[in-house]
């Protein structure tokens, strides 16, 4: 099994299989977005499980409105596409003054490099127009799709079905 760098590993690269298999190829994108606005469909509901067993819906307006420009079912299309397409999504939690989580936003997993120390994950870092953020691990969620072949990234469909979806695109161009 390989071992995680200690400083940071390297995140696969989103562009190409965004590009080529999602933008391009009409049954991959057909596919992705069946995937993304069936998962966003739901009502999701926020439970708390109170010290006597009981459970209590909480009245959390994440759930509906998980931050100012995006429903809770525009959030999870984007989400499950990310996934679908880099097999990678982070979440990063938004604090107010007072610690409390106030919004969450969706980060593209291009942009994202996890940063390990001793294969830990001890931050992330997202870069946008030339500049790094430096976010604690405490602030970002990293959902993955399962890669027995790296311990950080998850495996996008796209990967596995790349050399497929390539030779689809150029019969198709040609």
């Amino acid at each position: 099994m390989r071992t995680a760098p200690d400083t940071s590993s390297t995140a696969p690269d989103l562009l190409p299989f965004a590009r080529r298999g999602y933008d391009q190829n009409t049954i991959v994108h057909s596919c992705i977005r069946e995937l993304a606005t069936i998962t966003s469909a739901p009502v999701y509901e926020v439970e708390r499980k109170a010290d006597d067993g009981t459970v209590e819906r909480v009245d959390y307006d994440l759930a509906e409105h998980p931050n100012a420009d995006q429903s809770m079912a525009e959030f999870v299309e984007l989400l499950m596409t990310y996934l679908q397409v880099s097999g990678n999504a982070y979440v990063m939690r938004e604090r107010g003054r007072s610690g409390a989580i106030v919004s969450l936003q969706l980060l593209r997993p291009d942009r994202v490099t996890v940063n390990l120390n001793k294969g830990i994950v001890s931050g992330y870092t997202y870069e946008i127009d030339g500049r790094s953020y430096s976010l604690p691990p405490g602030d970002v969620s990293h959902l993955k799709l399962p890669n027995p072949a790296d311990d950080v990234y998850g495996l996008s469909p796209l990967t596995v079905c790349a050399r497929y979806l390539n030779i689809d695109i150029s019969v198709s161009t040609f």
